[in-house]
């Protein structure tokens, strides 16, 4: 299978790594924009935090917002399989570690940045909880580096995004992703900020996307 376009999804992936408690006293208010001609809405701010050696780091948040016709059983299909996740991650590599249980997995991924940024890695947890009631899945991951042992390149210390899918009338899908995150290293937050909205957007059009592909095929 051909490895997606990287751009702005790879610029997302890149994003993914270590954060700590940490923040900066600074604040900013949170902007919203769309994406994808207008079908994904992207609420986003940038600014920064003080890390664990107390350097001041930019912190990306965002949480993008789409509503599908693509079958909710599909996308959980989708975000089921980790060995698919760089598909739509824009990773090198994605595999599942280990499998403790029908609604856990831990993950590893591996992001070829280009240059000047470094390739770095993460372990994550990924837990999946569903509610019948309200008719949503919801898949949160969050870093565990110390699941395996460090490797040559850096290793994701901290992250965290969830992935909210809820089904609506019409046979609808409403995808929400959050992510919170900063970069390995010192980045301006003026290249940051113009990524924006488009960067919120690719890792969840990507997975719709894909996951579209998978229902289409489906008799």
């Amino acid at each position: 299978m051909n490895r997606p376009e990287t751009g702005r999804a790879g610029l997302a992936v890149l994003l993914l790594v270590s954060m700590t408690t940490g923040a900066s006293a600074q604040t900013v208010g949170w902007q919203t924009g769309t994406a994808a001609d207008g079908q994904i809405v992207v609420k986003y701010r940038v600014w920064e935090r003080v890390n664990e050696d107390g350097v001041e780091v930019p912190l990306i948040e965002y949480v993008s917002t789409t509503t599908t016709k693509v079958s909710k059983e599909s996308l959980v299909a989708l975000l089921k399989d980790p060995a698919r996740h760089k598909e739509f991650m824009g990773d090198r590599r994605s595999e599942a570690l280990a499998h403790p249980s029908d609604n856990e997995w831990v993950i590893y991924s591996y992001y070829a940045a280009p240059w000047p940024f470094p390739d770095n890695d993460r372990v994550t947890r990924m837990t999946l909880s569903e509610d019948p009631a309200r008719k949503t899945s919801v898949f949160s991951l969050a870093a565990a580096p110390a699941l395996l042992e460090k490797r040559s390149v850096k290793r994701v210390t901290f992250y965290s995004a969830e992935y909210t899918l809820e089904e609506k009338e019409g046979g609808r899908v409403a995808v929400t992703l959050a992510m919170k995150m900063s970069p390995p290293n010192k980045a301006p937050l003026w290249m940051i900020r113009s990524a924006f909205p488009g960067v919120g957007a690719d890792i969840l059009g990507n997975l719709v996307k894909l996951a579209g592909r998978k229902t289409a095929r489906t008799p």
